[in-house]
């Protein structure tokens, strides 16, 4: 073998090995290296334009849903969506996130980056790579973060010593504003439900959430990568349905903050005057007048209802409901003005006897609502001491009429 042929082996053996399978199959599927400071990352990116028009929209409705979800000002741009894909549903030590998933506002467009932990070691080099872009943003938007995305995040930089995160960064949680308007009329507040009752979204192939670990393990243990693209499209509509919900939750608080109460769908109005009364009783009382029959019909709102016209002052209008409503919690009410506001002892004593014989028959109310055992029991207890101590007041205002001087001194 001559020297031109010992060459040209070493020259082979130098020559770029071709991809992986694996590799190969994460780049038929729209991933790429991005090279980092701490080495080389698997990324897919994915853009949605905004039309023009709505993204004027969107910033008209950021203020009022950023005020309603408790997140300070900022502009579009400076929030950030984010949305894990992890090894385990329940949280905790052993759980990773092996695809991470963000969006931002860009150029009139929605940006989604999503990065692969291909494997293990990987995840520092994320995590580093991610600091920057959490740094940058004024808020966090997540679907059940604080409950599950944030505490694993911030858990997992800690591990893996990983500096730079911002832990005080304020997040706004998709779900609980969801939970608060939607889960009466919906039944479900999971992001799907609210994807194909409130945005009007259908998945197609999509894959559940309790298969999604299994996909990680397949792939690390076997290669395997048929089922991996349905994880990164699930991941990548979770970031987007995550955009569409602001937008949707801020056309619905934009409307309370301008009292344009017709414009929200009517069975939404329920929800919302109960989310109203720990925040705003003036308006908790004006779009309660909207809903008259939700008003007598809705326990609790009833209950908050008069409680409000009591605090504003409007009492004669807090009597009327009460005298319209045959229950305990309104003979109750009835009883407290009379004794503690008219001073009228006798009559005060009539309500709460009436309520009594109410709880006698297990009954709630007249209207037939009944009352459970151990409730009986509560209620039975409560009205006994009021009864006892409105008797005692009678007894001793007989007796004062009896003896104006009062007993006589030894």
């Amino acid at each position: 073998m001559n020297l031109k042929d010992k060459l040209n082996i070493y020259e082979r053996s130098t020559a770029p090995a071709a991809p992986a399978p694996v590799d190969r199959t994460l780049y038929e599927m729209g991933g790429s290296i991005s090279q980092t400071e701490n080495g080389p990352l698997w990324r897919f990116t994915t853009v949605y334009p905004i039309a023009r028009d709505r993204e004027a929209s969107l910033r008209e409705l950021l203020p009022s849903f950023l005020l309603h979800t408790g997140t300070k000002l900022c502009d579009l741009e400076r929030l950030l969506f984010f949305d894990l894909e992890t090894t385990g549903l329940s949280g905790g030590t052993g759980t990773c996130p092996f695809l991470t998933g963000i969006g931002f506002f860009r150029d009139g467009a929605l940006h989604v980056e999503q990065y692969f932990m291909d494997d293990y070691a990987r995840e520092r080099a994320i995590l580093a790579h991610l600091v920057s872009v959490f740094r940058e943003a004024a808020a966090l938007v997540a679907y059940n973060g604080k409950s599950f995305d944030i505490p694993l995040i911030k858990s997992r930089y800690r591990l893996n010593r990983v500096g730079g995160f911002p832990v005080e960064i304020p997040v706004a949680d998709l779900l609980y504003p969801c939970r608060r308007l939607f889960k009466k009329p919906y039944g479900s507040c999971t992001l799907k439900s609210m994807e194909e009752n409130l945005l009007g979204v259908l998945r197609g192939d999509d894959i559940p959430g309790w298969e999604i670990p299994d996909v990680f393990f397949s792939f690390q243990r076997h290669g395997e990568t048929a089922r991996l693209p349905l994880v990164i499209e699930h991941n990548r509509m979770d970031v987007y349905s995550m955009f569409m919900l602001v937008e949707s939750l801020g056309r619905v608080f934009h409307s309370v903050c301008g009292k344009d109460y017709r414009a929200i769908e009517p069975r939404l109005l329920p929800r919302i005057a109960h989310y109203l009364y720990g925040t705003d009783l003036g308006s908790f009382l004006e779009i309660s007048g909207l809903i008259h029959d939700e008003v007598r019909t809705d326990r609790l709102l009833f209950k908050k209802y008069c409680t409000a016209l009591k605090r504003s002052g409007r009492i004669e209008e807090a009597l009327r409901f009460w005298r319209d409503d045959p229950s305990i919690y309104s003979l109750e009410e009835l009883a407290k003005h009379c004794e503690h506001r008219q001073h009228d002892y006798r009559r005060a004593l009539g309500h709460a006897q009436a309520a009594r014989s109410l709880i006698e028959r297990r009954l709630f109310s007249e209207n037939g609502e009944a009352l459970s055992a151990d409730r009986a029991v509560f209620h039975g207890a409560r009205f006994a001491r009021r009864i006892a101590r409105l008797e005692a007041r009678l007894a001793r205002g007989h007796y004062a009429m009896r003896n104006p001087a009062g007993p006589s001194r030894p």
